[in-house]
């Protein structure tokens, strides 16, 4: 029988190409091979609950850090609102604008600042059976000694020098009427409207 040319390739390429490593060699070379698997699964183990811990620590710890900023929000915002609404409303005066009307808020409703010496709040209480708005007003003044300030509203005029509290004006609400006054210091006049 003739050999083909297909058969010695073959006969040639087994002689050639016999590896003399053997993958039992390989394997008692290689360290991997040699671990124990209950020795590598209790590294994993190991490795799994510290990065558990470490993540349940930090979810922690954004949740303290959430509570304290949205804590640190809620004082300024409180600490701010009650500085805005009760900044020169005393007890007494507010106690004057109930008198008048019920349903003041504490809230000023606007705040006018007529020179470096002085402030006008404005407070507004709604009388909604009546249809009427009540105009309030606390006049601060930042020194003691002070020129007067006029106040024209209602073809009436109203000189304040010190810091104090009183009754604008009663608006309509029905009538869609607006709040106008004007203030007068130093000879010199300034008109203000509030619509409702």
């Amino acid at each position: 029988m003739k050999k083909t040319i297909k058969m010695m390739l073959k006969e040639d390429f087994e002689k050639t190409y016999q590896p003399k490593l053997k993958a039992s060699d390989v394997m008692e070379k290689t360290e991997y091979f040699n671990i124990d698997l209950k020795e590598q699964c209790a590294k994993n183990n190991k490795a799994l609950k510290q990065y558990k811990l470490s993540f349940r620590l930090s979810a922690i710890m954004s949740i303290v850090l959430l509570f304290g900023v949205i804590g640190l929000v809620y004082r300024q915002l409180h600490l701010t609102n009650k500085e805005m609404g009760d900044i020169y409303l005393t007890d007494e005066y507010y106690d004057y604008m109930i008198s008048i009307n019920q349903n003041v808020n504490r809230q000023y409703q606007c705040n006018i600042r007529i020179n470096d010496n002085v402030s006008m709040y404005i407070y507004k209480g709604v009388d909604v059976k009546e249809q009427i708005s009540d105009y309030f007003y606390i006049v601060h003044f930042e020194h003691t000694r002070n020129e007067p300030i006029t106040i024209l509203i209602n073809a009436q005029a109203v000189s304040i020098s010190e810091t104090s509290c009183g009754h604008l004006s009663r608006v309509s609400i029905e009538k869609g009427e607006a709040l106008q006054f004007i203030i007068n210091v130093d000879g010199l006049s300034k008109e203000y409207t509030i619509m409702d």
